[in-house]
């Protein structure tokens, strides 16, 4: 495969992975979240008393920002997406 077939190649598999309904939804999860005042402040918080060293709260606002809906959807997709990405890696290393 010369430069040309490979830029193509790798042009194609770019269009395909960001039209993708796995991709699409990773990046609007993203987007919702760093849209959403509530986990916005949760955020805050958890800088907040990371700075301050009060582990009990920061405990306490980790555990209601891991456990929000959106925040385990994100994870769940990324999750999938890098899985895909690994497989990807891997049969061009077979190449």
């Amino acid at each position: 495969m010369n430069d040309f077939d490979l830029s193509i190649a790798i042009k194609n598999l770019h269009d395909v992975l960001y039209n993708s309904d796995l991709v699409k939804t990773y990046f609007k999860l993203k987007d919702d979240i760093n849209n959403d005042e509530y986990i916005l402040s949760l955020v805050k918080n958890i800088k907040f008393f990371a700075h301050k060293n009060d582990h009990i709260n920061l405990e306490k606002y980790k555990e209601m920002y891991e456990n929000h809906p959106l925040i385990n959807n994100y994870n769940v997709v990324e999750q999938e997406i890098r899985k895909m990405l690994l497989e990807i890696k891997e049969e061009i290393e077979a190449l």
